[in-house]
């Protein structure tokens, strides 16, 4: 930290560097008024690229002007280096201060001129270096999560290139902003690289989350095959682990192909995850009887003659059972006379058939046994005179 007092004479050359900033005095100092028959000059400057000079005159300002509107002493202001091809940006006293002036480059020139007389107060003036060079970085790696709980929590660390002008500048976490999307949904995290003097530029992460892994289903029990629709398990739940959504029951559902013997019934589970990931789990059941229905034979009957058989009758065929159908058919077959060896018809054989939905059958026989108990019956011939 360091006074400048502008020189009596000649030319005196202060360098600045960022944000550093002075006090500057005419040449009486601070607590004196200026010096009579002054001529001379004070040039700041600053490190080329990224700066720019800052001369503060509102303290004080008090250089004498004269009753007309002009001034005595004054001050000239000059953009740049006098020898360098400065240019003039004003001239000044109390009646037209300077205020606050900027240079557009790395130096500003202040010349002052005094005559022989009522010298007054001067300036009390600030001069800073002004860094207006941002720093500089990139913008972070992009990542690509599969859940929200997956995305990392902000870290700084991720701006690995982060640089200033005037040394090394700091990295803060802004904010997180979301698309609103899903799957994929896209969140900008912002980080903000923040020089010494407040300059500052925005970085961004772009962090990517969308789910492409299916849920995994727990094991569905083994197909199997079975002889009746009646014979199948009921539906139990089954177990589901999502990478995302976490884990849970899933019902599952019975789908047939809609033939018969055999019939072909798929039992699936499915989950699907807010990504619209799909696990599945299937269980096939054959549905296939082979098994023939059962009933007894009709009790035998006993009829005189042939003639006096009864018409056949399915209902005689009363105890018929089958393990998978309940609307068995049952249906007559045939009839079969049995002679004896004068060849008399001595019984018939009545064959009914049982059948089931898938074909299978069973056949049972009925015995009607011709039983001739009458005698014959005649008329005694007339008498012969």
């Amino acid at each position: 930290y360091s006074q400048i007092i502008h020189p009596q004479d000649g030319t005196n050359i202060k360098e600045l560097f960022c944000g550093q900033s002075v006090p500057y005095f005419d040449p009486g100092g601070q607590q004196g008024n200026y010096y009579p028959n002054v001529m001379s000059e004070q040039q700041f400057i600053v490190p080329s690229g990224g700066h720019v000079i800052q001369i503060d005159f509102n303290n004080l300002f008090d250089v004498k002007s004269d009753g007309t509107g002009g001034c005595e002493d004054y001050i000239e202001v000059y953009d740049g280096a006098i020898g360098g091809g400065g240019t003039l940006i004003g001239i000044y006293c109390n009646i037209l201060p300077p205020g606050i002036i900027t240079s557009t480059g790395n130096a500003i020139t202040v010349k002052f001129y005094s005559d022989g007389a009522n010298n007054h107060q001067g300036w009390v003036a600030t001069v800073t270096a002004v860094d207006i060079l941002s720093p500089q970085g990139s913008d972070p790696s992009p990542i690509s999560v599969q859940c929200i709980g997956d995305v990392p929590p902000a870290d700084v660390s991720v701006v690995t290139d982060e640089s200033d002008n005037c040394g090394p500048p700091s990295v803060t976490h802004i904010s997180d902003a979301t698309d609103g999307n899903h799957c994929p949904e896209t969140i900008t995290r912002t980080y903000r690289i923040n020089d010494v003097i407040g300059n500052f530029i925005d970085v961004y992460q772009t962090i990517t989350i969308h789910d492409v892994t299916a849920p995994v289903m727990g094991s569905a029990p083994a197909d199997t095959v079975i002889a009746c629709k009646s014979d199948m398990p009921g539906i139990t739940n089954l177990s589901y682990d999502d990478n995302c959504d976490g884990d849970g029951m899933v019902s599952g559902s019975d789908v047939s192909n809609g033939n018969t013997c055999p019939e072909i019934v798929t039992r699936t589970w499915t989950y699907v995850d807010a990504c619209g990931n799909v696990g599945t789990e299937t269980q096939v059941f054959t549905i296939n009887d082979v098994e023939a229905p059962t009933a007894s034979n009709p009790t035998s009957i006993n009829v005189e003659c042939l003639a006096d058989a009864p018409s056949p009758d399915v209902l005689v065929v009363n105890d018929e059972f089958d393990a998978c159908d309940t609307a068995l058919v049952v249906a007559f077959v045939d009839d079969s006379i049995v002679y004896n060896a004068a060849s008399l018809a001595e019984a018939i054989i009545r064959t009914y058939s049982i059948t089931d939905d898938c074909g299978n059958f069973t056949t049972v026989e009925q015995t009607i046994n011709i039983i001739d108990t009458q005698n014959p019956q005649a008329t005694s011939p007339a008498d012969l005179n």
